[in-house]
């Protein structure tokens, strides 16, 4: 998952990468602080935490 928000090749762009495992999803997150990993039960839920992910962090700039 980007945020577009970066330029293209800005390691700030990364925000994690989203894997489905099963029925559930794992995101690896990149930010704030890379190596945090969380699963979530659907696509939905998973990208609600990345929406909410890119708010908490919209001050990165």
């Amino acid at each position: 998952m980007c945020d577009d928000r970066f330029d293209a090749g800005e390691l700030r762009q990364v925000v994690g990468y989203l894997h489905a495992i099963g029925s559930e999803f794992e995101m690896l997150w990149m930010r704030p602080h890379p190596g945090g990993v969380y699963r979530y039960p659907t696509m939905e839920a998973a990208l609600d935490a990345i929406s909410l992910r890119l708010e908490l962090t919209s001050d990165l700039r």
